[in-house]
This record gives C-alpha cells, sequence and structure tokens, in this order.
C-alpha cells in the first residue's frame, strides 16, 4: 500500500517553506488558530486533485509555488505554478525516471493518478465522493447521503458498477436493435405496398406471349 511519507511546501499560501514528515498510523497536526494547519491540506489537495485552481494561492511576494509529496517507495510527486503562467506536475520514480506534465488543465495527469492512488470516486454525472479527505465539521463517511448514493458508492468500491455499467450497455444495444428491426419492418412493408402495382404483370405477360 503506498503512503504519504512526507510533504514540502514552499510558497503556497501562508506557508514560506514547509517539511512535514508522518508516520504510520493516525497523524494529528496541532496548533493555534490561523497557523496554516488547513493550508497543508489544501497543499495536499493541490497535489492530489489539482484543487484549488488558478494561482491566487501563490504566497505574497513569491514567484514560484510548488508543493512536493514523498511517497514511501521514494516517489516524488511535485505541483509546480509560477507568477508566470509556469504550469507543471514533476514525477520522479523511485528507480530515477523523472516526467514532466504540461498542458493538463483543470485534470490530473493519468500517470500522476496511477502513482498516488488517489483519485475521486464518481457515482454518477451529479455526484462524486471523495474517499480520502474529510472537510471540517463534515459528517461521517456517506451518513449524510441518501440511500441512493450510499449504494452506488458501495457498488462502486465493490466493483458492482462494473455489472451495472454491463447491463445499461446491454440495455441501450437492445433498444438500438429493437428500433433497428422496427425500421426494417416498416421498409419492408413499404417495399411490400409498393409491389402491389405490378401485380399485374405476370398476367400481362401471358396475353402478350399468346
Amino acid at each position: 500500500m503506498t503512503n504519504i511519507k512526507k510533504i514540502i511546501i514552499d510558497n503556497f499560501q501562508s506557508h514560506e517553506h514547509t517539511e512535514i514528515e508522518f508516520g504510520p498510523g493516525l497523524n494529528v497536526i496541532v496548533g493555534p488558530s490561523d497557523y496554516g494547519k488547513s493550508a497543508v491540506v489544501r497543499a495536499l489537495r493541490w497535489v492530489l486533485y489539482n484543487e484549488p485552481r488558478g494561482s491566487s494561492f501563490i504566497r505574497a511576494g513569491a514567484k514560484v509555488c510548488k508543493v512536493t509529496i514523498e511517497l514511501n517507495n521514494g516517489t516524488l510527486i511535485t505541483r509546480l505554478r509560477s507568477t508566470t503562467g509556469k504550469n507543471q506536475y514533476l514525477l520522479r520514480k523511485a528507480d530515477g525516471e523523472e516526467l514532466v506534465f504540461e498542458g493538463f488543465g483543470n485534470e490530473i495527469p493519468a500517470e500522476i493518478i496511477q502513482t498516488s492512488g488517489v483519485r475521486k470516486i464518481f457515482i454518477d454525472d451529479n455526484n462524486k465522493v471523495e474517499l480520502n479527505f474529510g472537510a471540517q465539521l463534515e459528517g461521517p463517511f456517506l451518513l449524510a447521503e441518501n440511500g441512493a448514493v450510499r449504494a452506488k458508492v458501495i457498488g462502486q468500491l465493490g466493483g458492482v458498477h462494473i455489472i451495472d455499467l454491463a447491463q445499461r450497455s446491454v440495455n441501450t444495444d437492445l433498444r438500438r436493435l429493437l428500433e433497428q428491426e422496427k425500421r426494417c419492418q416498416q421498409e419492408l412493408q413499404q417495399v411490400t405496398e409498393a409491389l402491389t402495382a405490378y401485380e399485374h404483370l405476370p398476367e400481362l405477360e401471358k396475353r402478350i406471349e399468346q
């Protein structure tokens, strides 16, 4: 299992330079209000979810903002943004291979998601859940959601959504084939009716031969 071993924050909101090492199990960040605890979570979200958007989080007076997370397998994932428009993800794998990603817009490069193992779960077109983050004052996971949303999330986690997608795909194909069959029957009926105008031709052929 991949875990975050360390986070390095440079010029993100109130943090000029902060390094935090995490231990196994539960980690708690404590301190007075307005001392940047929530900014640490936002920095993590910036790396893992590419949120927040824009560049307003760059520390006042700084030109480059950078957040790096180190995984327990030695991999480094860096999110970088500058006031001059530089916007990158940097990935340094445990074997030393380095990759640079640009032009990803509001998305997250697939290699980053695959490496971190963190992603949002889209349960339908209107709902998504975050399994790795919980906001302040947020209720227990899923308990505040309605039964339909809870069922969809559990289905996603258990792989039931694959069966559901397959069933919807089969139903879509079945409807398409039924509509195609109906059109073919209508066309056949039209051709059959059109042929009635030529029913007299065999009799006419006999008369001509006589």
